[in-house]
């Protein structure tokens, strides 16, 4: 599925990813998500799998608010 929303989303993850150094599978592992599904979050496009508890893991690992991780930068 591919909004402004969920790309927002996609591109606050790929942020948080290259601000703080890591590899797609650590990105992956902190949110809980396989590689494959982390593949389509960096082409921008939010797979139906992923649940608020995926935006948790990630939130709860960075310490930030999850509002946080749908704002436009």
């Amino acid at each position: 599925m591919k909004t402004d929303e969920h790309v927002i989303f996609c591109q606050n993850i790929i942020s948080l990813m290259r601000e703080n150094n890591l590899s797609d599978k650590e990105m992956a592992k902190i949110m809980h998500v396989g590689p494959k599904t982390f593949s389509l979050i960096k082409e921008n496009i939010l797979p139906r799998s992923i649940t608020m508890r995926n935006v948790f893991y990630t939130c709860d690992y960075f310490k930030i608010p999850p509002k946080e991780i749908f704002k436009e930068k």
